[in-house]
């Protein structure tokens, strides 16, 4: 299991996170230097409203890909131990290690698959998944030769194609992300109302330097927590880090009787 003391915050360390909220900071010491000092009330009200209403719909769209992804890999979990439960019954006692050892390689392939920091999936990596999935289909039809029954088949044939399923969807999870225009508009509108906002900032007086460092950076950290999670693969601290590969390795001995 990885210790989480090892996980990377590595998005606290990118410099573009400090740089809006000291442009703000500046940018209120300048209006109270000038002396431009403006209450714009219920219109800053809003204008900040939308900003948070904004990445409340980007967030929570990030963090259903997340969960979207654990509930396949769930899935993925089930079927894998329900085909060794057959398997264990209808193959042969000599061809148990193989076949056991064959489904022990599914999850690190897919680790593979999805841990790469590219958007993008390596063809090659796809192509190990395929031949798992051949083999998989080799080894149902093997059991029909010794004696499974045909309905038995066909459910491992439906469990075979609710793991490609689940594949494609995790990929899909991968490979697509939040549409580029709405996540440019995001930065570009907090950019724009920081500095808009700065003279009423400054009608706090020095304090108002302080208020718009702190609330600029809440936003930013709002905005690299949404980059963050956009990706639920990597190594990132809430990302996943297939921790249940040994567990599920570890239950298919035992089921194999190895």
């Amino acid at each position: 299991m990885i210790n989480i003391n090892k996980r990377r915050w590595s998005w606290l360390q990118k410099p573009r996170l400090y740089l809006l909220p000291l442009l703000s900071g500046l940018a209120t010491s300048y209006c109270i230097w000038l002396g431009f000092v403006l209450d714009m009330g219920v219109t800053g009200n809003i204008a900040f409203a939308s900003i948070f209403f904004t990445f409340a719909i980007t967030l929570g769209t990030a963090n259903r890909r997340r969960f979207d992804a654990l509930d396949e890999l769930a899935t993925l979990k089930s079927n894998i131990l329900s085909f060794a439960d057959v398997f264990d019954h209808a193959l042969p006692p000599q061809r148990l290690p193989l076949v056991m050892d064959e489904l022990r390689t599914f999850f690190p392939i897919l680790q593979k698959t999805l841990s790469q920091k590219e958007f993008a999936v390596e063809l090659n990596n796809l192509r190990q998944a395929d031949q798992f999935f051949s083999n998989l289909i080799k080894y149902c039809f093997e059991a029909r030769e010794n004696g499974l029954p045909s309905p038995e088949v066909s459910r491992l044939l439906q469990w075979h194609q609710s793991m490609r399923n689940s594949i494609e969807r995790i990929l899909a999870i991968k490979e697509y992300n939040t549409p580029l225009t709405l996540r440019r508009f995001i930065h570009t509108a907090m950019v724009t109302t920081v500095l808009l906002l700065s003279p009423e900032f400054a009608s706090m007086g020095w304090i108002g330097i302080v208020a718009s460092i702190l609330v600029t950076l809440m936003v930013q950290i709002l905005s690299n927590i949404q980059e963050m999670i956009e990706d639920p693969f990597g190594e990132e601290v809430d990302d996943i880090h297939f921790e249940f590969i040994d567990r599920v390795r570890d239950r298919l001995v035992k089921q194999s009787g190895e």
